[in-house]
């Protein structure tokens, strides 16, 4: 790391990376920097995948990434496209639609654990953040299927927005 001078980055985990050559995917990477992100679609996207990384900042004071990923949501409901949110993902798009999400002060860095799926089956997952949502603030037209001890929202999906793609 180069502490002489200050350079904002975007990062990706190599994880992603290994996800989508597993899957035979390739990833149209979106820096935080563009003006209107939504002139990646152009390019043939057929997906949004909302990764993890660092934390939210604040309503009021919104990261980069927070302002590039909710024109990336606006830009995807509008052309129906798909949207997936994984850990920072899923935080980001129930803020989105206007759910309150928690912090876990006393959960930083809890590691795997066990999560319930309503259809009765478990796995296991892995945390390392102390941003969560919980039951209590999930966004109104969000519908939990995964949930860990505590309230905590592993797994939401939209019904709402999950019909209007189906009719497409």
């Amino acid at each position: 790391e180069n502490t002489s001078y200050p350079e904002c980055r975007d990062a990706l985990s190599h994880d992603w990376g290994y996800f989508f050559d597993r899957h035979r995917l390739t990833p149209i990477l979106v820096p935080n920097s563009l003006a209107d992100p939504g002139e990646y679609w152009k390019l043939g996207a057929k997906g949004l995948v909302l990764t993890g990384g660092d934390s939210m900042g604040s309503k009021e004071q919104p990261t980069a990434r927070d302002v590039t990923e909710a024109k990336l949501i606006d830009s995807a409901i509008g052309r129906g496209i798909p949207i997936f949110g994984v850990c920072r993902g899923l935080q980001v798009l129930n803020r989105y639609f206007g759910g309150q999400n928690g912090r876990l002060e006393d959960r930083k860095h809890v590691g795997e654990h066990a999560v319930e799926l309503l259809d009765g089956r478990s796995m296991q997952v892995n945390s390392f953040h102390t941003d969560a949502v919980l039951q209590p603030g999930l966004a109104t037209p969000l519908v939990p299927f995964a949930m860990a001890q505590n309230g905590i929202v592993e797994g939401y999906r939209s019904e709402e927005h999950t019909s209007e793609l189906q009719s497409r």
